[in-house]
Order: structure tokens, then C-alpha cells, then sequence
């Protein structure tokens, strides 16, 4: 039985154990329809009869998780349950209307449109041919309504189509279209929650065209569309938009190859990059768990980190360097236009300095010197001060980036560049961390100021700093070394001075 199963199963029997709490229990939607086509769901929605928001509450508590109140007004809660290397999401509202057919056709689509009885698990509740429309691959809303009662369905149809490959009837797109321009009315938490759903699918050039064509694209990504008219500057072989989306899927490929072992690509360079993944599985697959306690997972955030790694572009005069087309800082430029994108979706802090950084860093001047140095420790010291613990998942993407942006034109020399940076990246970080990457300090600033009789100030932060990048580039070996190196230091700001 599948882990999602089993929690399931869970749930149900804690509201067995509780009928007179919550009167009737139904799970509906996305479980149940990704259940019939055997794919793994990792949201369950549960409508109960009276208590819906003292329900998520007391699921939250029982099983470990936190509690979210979602919708006071809707009484509509969520629960998140920790469970090994993901969250669970549980949310819980009240039934809409007298029963649960009548709460089935206020939905959005027919294949959402599905329930079960806890009580009887096996009869499935279809009142509007759910199961019949997902095994004919079609979208179908449950009302002529469907959309206008609620745009951010506008969002969730490009979701299924593109996720289940489902076709629609031509006949809803003024619908769309007409109830897409609403949705500036709708909270921003909703449209990110949906944004994120699209953004960690795969082929997402395809889910912005869909997008476009519903008159969505402008509104939650006004900043994307110009890319399209920035021409293939060398050496990049792709206009900036086709890069971008060609970065995001080579980003998902390595994640992919990390999470679920692909089967080995065909691009000679895609499938270098899964050996050296493959030689670091187990170490790389630890390392991405620390990432599971963002508010989302990684897949929609390096998804919007290539989206917008070139969004500056537009904005900067481009420059001739070495026969290459520049764009000067735009790296910088860009993490700031995605930073003010991520505010306005409300995404949390820390979610958008993990994007800030990506971007800000993709263009590092490191990975070059890394790449093609003999003792490249001083470079991975410092690249990783620029990184920090996003230097594995930055170096892939580095890898991603220099692979669209040549394609079959790619020099080999560059190639061995870029990819022996990001082997000497991983070895620092999986096998050196405490030599190289988090050298441990030898000597305190206050040692430093007593030896040395100085006073405090900002000279002691720069010499315990430059002791550690020396640590790191095996310089300073010990204590009495790193006194004198900090002496040493010490005179020549005075010279400065």
C-alpha cells in the first residue's frame, strides 16, 4: 500500500472515531481523481458536516503538523503533516449546500466533482460523470458559471490540461478568458498556491502558452512576455524566452535524475550531467531534503528562478565582450525584478531570497575560475560565501544554463569548464566541508585583540575573515599561524591608512 494510502486510511479512521464531532465525512477531488488514475496525490480534501475548522485543528495536533485557517468566513481549514521527506496537506471545509451532490456541482470541474463516504469507501459518489471524463481526457466545468463564480479556475484549467493532458471544449475559452480578468480581485495567497502548481510541472513553455492564449500570462507574469522579442545574442542560439524555459526544464531534468533515477537522455550533455549526478545520489538527495521546510518545494522555485534569471535583459544596454553579446549586471537586476514579482504573489521571505539568491549568483565569475584552476579552494571558499548551502542546487543550475544557451554549438572547452567546476563544487561540499567550504575559525577576535593589543572594530571582522578564506586555501594551518597572518594584516591596514 502507497504512504499516501496508508495516511489516508489514517484520516478516515480518526474521523470514524469522532462521527458525533463532525456528522457526515466525505473526502473529495484531487485524491480520489489522481487515485483512479494511479498517480500519487499529497493533498487530501475532506468536506464534514459541522466543525470543519476545530477538525484541520485537531488533525493538526494528533498527527504532529501545524494548523492554518484558510477561510474564516468559508470555515475552511488546513492541516500539514510532516510525513519522512514531505508534507502532507490536509484541508477541510464544510459541505456546500444540503448534501454532498448538491456541494459535488458547485465545483469546478466534472473529474473534481467525485466523492467517497468514509463510512463506504467503495461507492464512489459521481454526479456529474467525473470518472467517465477523465477516462475520455476531457475538461469540463461543472456549470456554465464555473469560472465566473471563481477565476482562479481559470488557473487550475491550465493546471489539468497541461498535467493530465486533457482536451477542452473550444466553446469554454471566452469563459476563461472573460473570467481571467478578475483575477486581480482574488488574494494573492490563492493565485501563488495555483502558480506553483503550474510552475512544478513539467514542459512549462506549453503551460504559459495556454496561459497566454487564456489572457493570463500578462497578469501573473507582466514581466516574462518582452523576453520573447530579445533575438538570439552570442552566444546563446535561443531567443531569451525559449532559453528560459529550456533552463527550467534542464533544472527539472537534474532533479528529476536525482529523485527518480531517469532513464539516461539522449543530449550528450544532459546525460554527462546524470552521471556525475549519479556518482553523488545519496549525498545530493540528503542535501535536497534540507529544502523540504520551504513553503514550497523546490521544483516551482527553480522553475521561477529560470524563469526570470534573464528578466533584466530588456533593461540593459547590451555590450561586446571577448566576440560575446553581455548584458552588464544583469544578474543582480534580475534577482531584484523577481524579488518585487515574488512580493506582490506573497511568497514567504525565505522563499523568495532561496530565488533571489539563484539568480543573483547564476552568473558567478567563480565558476569559471573553479572550473579551470589546478588549487581552486580560495574560489570554492568564496563561491560558497556568495551561495551558502545553495551552491549544489546553484552549480546545477549553472550546468543548465550554460547547456541552453549552446546547445549542439557548445565548445568543448567550455563545456569541461563548466562542468569541472561543479565536480569540484560537490567534492568541496560532500567530502572537504569543514576544510574548504566551513573551515572552523582557528583563532577569536578576541584572542586576536589581546595578542595584538588592538581594539575593537571593523578590521577584526576582515582579518578573521580573510584567516578562514586562508584556512580554506591551505595557507593556515594552525593557531599560531593564524595569529601571525592576522599581525601581518594588521600592519599593512595601518599602511593603508
Amino acid at each position: 500500500m502507497k504512504l499516501e494510502e496508508i495516511f489516508f486510511n489514517n484520516i478516515s479512521d480518526f474521523f470514524l472515531t469522532r462521527r458525533d464531532n463532525f456528522g457526515e465525512v466525505y473526502a473529495i477531488g484531487g485524491y480520489l481523481r489522481d487515485k483512479l488514475l494511479n498517480k500519487f496525490n499529497k493533498d487530501l480534501d475532506f468536506v464534514v458536516k459541522k466543525n470543519s475548522i476545530k477538525a484541520a485543528r485537531e488533525i493538526a495536533d494528533f498527527f504532529g503538523g501545524d494548523f492554518y485557517l484558510l477561510d474564516k468566513e468559508r470555515e475552511t481549514a488546513r492541516a500539514l503533516i510532516p510525513l519522512e521527506d514531505q508534507r502532507l496537506i490536509v484541508d477541510i471545509a464544510l459541505i456546500n449546500g444540503e448534501d454532498i451532490n448538491e456541494d459535488l456541482k458547485t465545483r469546478d470541474f466534472s473529474i473534481n466533482a467525485i466523492a467517497i463516504n468514509i463510512n463506504e469507501p467503495d461507492v464512489l459518489i459521481d454526479p456529474l460523470g467525473g470518472q467517465k471524463d477523465l477516462q475520455h481526457k476531457k475538461l469540463v466545468p461543472c456549470s456554465e458559471s464555473s469560472f465566473s463564480d471563481d477565476p482562479v479556475r481559470t488557473l487550475r484549467a491550465v493546471r489539468f490540461i497541461q498535467n493530465l493532458e486533457l482536451d477542452f471544449d473550444l466553446n469554454i475559452e471566452p469563459a476563461i478568458i472573460s473570467a481571467s480578468k478578475d483575477l486581480k480581485i482574488i488574494s494573492s495567497e490563492r493565485i501563488r498556491d495555483e502558480v506553483c502548481q503550474i510552475l512544478g510541472l513539467s514542459d512549462l513553455e506549453r503551460s504559459y502558452e495556454l496561459m497566454t492564449e487564456f489572457r493570463i500570462s500578462d497578469q501573473i507574469f507582466p514581466e516574462i512576455k518582452i523576453l520573447e522579442g530579445i533575438a538570439p545574442k552570442l552566444p546563446h542560439v535561443h531567443d531569451v524566452l525559449t532559453h528560459s524555459f529550456r533552463v527550467v526544464e534542464n533544472v527539472r531534468y537534474f532533479l528529476d535524475c536525482i529523485f527518480e533515477s531517469e532513464n539516461k537522455s539522449e543530449n550528450d550533455f544532459l546525460s554527462e550531467v546524470q552521471s556525475l549526478i549519479d556518482k553523488n545520489r545519496k549525498p545530493l538527495f540528503e542535501y535536497l531534503k534540507k529544502f523540504s521546510k520551504l513553503n514550497f518545494s523546490i521544483y516551482p522555485l527553480m522553475a521561477l528562478a529560470g524563469l526570470y534569471h534573464d528578466s533584466a535583459k530588456p533593461y540593459i544596454k547590451p555590450d561586446e565582450d571577448k566576440g560575446k553579446i553581455v548584458f552588464p549586471n544583469h544578474a543582480k537586476k534580475s534577482a531584484e525584478i523577481v524579488c518585487a514579482r515574488m512580493k506582490t504573489l506573497a511568497f514567504s521571505n525565505e522563499d523568495i531570497n532561496f530565488v533571489k539568491k539563484i539568480i543573483k549568483y547564476h552568473m558567478s565569475v567563480y565558476f569559471k575560475s573553479i572550473g579551470t584552476n589546478e588549487n581552486p579552494n580560495r574560489d570554492i571558499y568564496r563561491y560558497f560565501q556568495d551561495a551558502e548551502d545553495l551552491g549544489i542546487l546553484l552549480g546545477l543550475f549553472h550546468l543548465a544554463d550554460i547547456i541552453a544557451t549552446y546547445e549542439d554549438t557548445m565548445p568543448q572547452f567550455r563545456w569541461k569548464i563548466a562542468v569541472s567546476s561543479v565536480e569540484k563544487i560537490f567534492d568541496a561540499w560532500f567530502n572537504h566541508f569543514e576544510d574548504v567550504v566551513s573551515p572552523a575559525r582557528l583563532v577569536t577576535g578576541d584572542e586576536i585583540m589581546k595578542e595584538l593589543g588592538v581594539s575593537p572594530g571593523r578590521k577584526i571582522g576582515l582579518i578573521l575573515d580573510k584567516i578562514r578564506e586562508e584556512q580554506a586555501a591551505g595557507k593556515v594551518p594552525d593557531k599560531a599561524f593564524a595569529l601571525s597572518y592576522a599581525k601581518k594584516m594588521l600592519s599593512e591596514m595601518k599602511n593603508d591608512d
